[in-house]
């Protein structure tokens, strides 16, 4: 990975870490454009793939939550 080579990437890597337990204050992510294109054509894909398949085939659809946390899921 790109960013292992860094000398600080450790630090930084737990740094994520520790916000996201609520150890410290959380630092706001860098934008990333080719993430949030790759994100959208995947989503555009994916709902392509799904639209398809409710044509043809009966589908069993399982709500989407907004969090990955324990009481959302």
């Amino acid at each position: 990975m790109a960013w292992a080579r860094h000398p600080t990437a450790s630090v930084h890597f737990l740094r994520r870490i520790d916000a996201k337990l609520g150890r410290i204050d959380s630092m706001p992510d860098a934008v990333d454009a080719m993430l949030e294109r790759t994100s959208r054509l995947g989503d555009e894909y994916e709902h392509r793939v799904l639209e398809r398949y409710r044509q043809g085939y009966s589908v069993m659809e399982i709500a989407r939550t907004e969090r990955m946390t324990r009481a959302a899921l």
